[in-house]
């Protein structure tokens, strides 16, 4: 995919295309056509994929040159830097900075990662400000103290929030930040009911994935669940314990968690299974030492990737569950990312979607579309060649 080079960035009249050893011009900018320099905050901008890939390119305007036009330009205003800066500097610091994008562009051509993350970013660009209860909400700080809430209180225009920045690669695995707006990741669930629907007839509802993680491990193993993957491994496997064992049973063993609290539950049931022979049949479901020695491989290098390609760094000598660990849950984020964005294209104007809460979508929905979402999340979100992934819709409140 072709590298843009915001107009405002390089102080033109046009954006500059850079596409293999060809550079060209133009006016307008198609959504998901290209990377996007120089415009942070587009779901197409480039700048989050150089800091996933540690990719550091020295800007050909010298810093002392923008910070001082920083402070006296008008904001948004476009500055023509091939007549401020000296010509020598601006033609030979310029041809150096296409020089290391043009290399860019091609190393991306190399890897499927890049245009996902681009295209499944749109769903960040759909997302619309919610609204707030404010008289509830100033209730609720008089006995809470709680810095989130008071945040959106000020933060807050006429009871509605701006949709939160998120941020994708600040954590190893691209689990989801907040780098500004409302925080809705640490908002504490007593709390949900500060939002209400945008018009009174509608409601809010959340659109769930169910047990992600381990149903991404089951699709990886090319293992066909019922939609509780906790009953379907004791259905297969014939153990007779209770979903709560055999659902502890599953994240020790996805996790290398210790195993002391999976016997204590064990002994509470009075159950003559074992821990370790519960968690060696946990293993076999779902396939994990084929799992394990493929990033094991990937791992001498440095790094793993997770199914979509996104490049997850590891320390030397990382345990088996950690490399299991984050590249499961790598690879559910972009499964979560990549399927919200496809419900909000095909739902675009019959509902608004206002919020990811990791697993979870928040969305405000006219009475008269709620039969059409409900039928499309029980068919599940289909991710070619791994599989389908079981949503539920539930109202959004302060219960689970």
């Amino acid at each position: 995919m072709p590298i843009l080079l915001h107009k405002k960035y390089i102080g033109t009249e046009n954006h500059m295309i850079i596409s293999g050893d060809l550079i060209r011009w133009t006016h307008e900018i198609s959504n998901g056509s290209y990377f996007v320099i120089g415009c942070p905050g587009r779901p197409d901008s480039l700048e989050p994929l150089l800091s996933l890939y540690g990719i550091d390119i020295p800007d050909f305007v010298p810093e002392r040159f923008r910070k001082s036009f920083s402070n006296i330009s008008t904001s948004g205003a476009t500055i023509p830097w091939r007549y401020i800066l000296p010509p020598k500097v601006f033609k030979t610091n310029f041809k150096k900075y296409v020089e290391e994008l043009s290399k860019i562009e091609k190393l991306f051509l190399e890897s499927k990662y890049p245009k996902f993350f681009i295209n499944s970013n749109e769903l960040f660009g759909n997302l619309c400000k919610s609204k707030i209860d404010t008289t509830l909400l100033k209730k609720l700080l008089k006995h809470n103290d709680s810095h989130v809430l008071r945040n959106m209180l000020s933060g807050s225009v006429k009871s509605f929030l701006d949709v939160p920045f998120y941020d994708r690669v600040s954590t190893k695995t691209g689990r989801l930040t907040i780098k500004k707006g409302p925080q809705v990741l640490t908002l504490k669930r007593e709390f949900r009911s500060v939002f209400e629907p945008a018009k009174p007839a509608s409601s809010l509802y959340e659109i769930d994935f169910i047990s992600l993680e381990p149903r991404v491990a089951l699709n990886i193993a090319n293992v066909h669940a019922a939609s509780d993957v906790y009953l379907s491994f004791i259905e297969s496997s014939n153990i007779k314990v209770c979903r709560d064992t055999a659902k502890l049973a599953v994240l020790c063993s996805l996790y290398g968690a210790g195993k002391h609290r999976l016997e204590q539950l064990l002994r509470k049931d009075t159950s003559d299974v074992s821990a370790t022979y519960l968690l060696r049949e946990v293993s076999k479901y779902f396939d994990l030492p084929e799992l394990k020695q493929t990033l094991r491989q990937q791992a001498t290098s440095g790094m793993i990737q997770n199914y979509f390609g996104r490049p997850i760094d590891i320390e030397e000598g990382g345990r088996e569950s950690i490399l299991v660990n984050n590249y499961l849950q790598s690879t559910a984020a972009d499964v979560a990312i990549a399927g919200f964005n496809e419900f909000t294209k095909i739902f675009a104007g019959k509902c608004k979607a206002l919020f990811v809460i990791h697993d979870a979508l928040i969305i405000d929905v006219p009475p008269e579309y709620l039969e059409e979402i409900t039928r499309y999340v029980n068919i599940g979100y289909n991710v070619p060649h791994l599989g389908n992934f079981p949503l539920k819709i539930k109202e959004f409140s302060n219960h689970e």
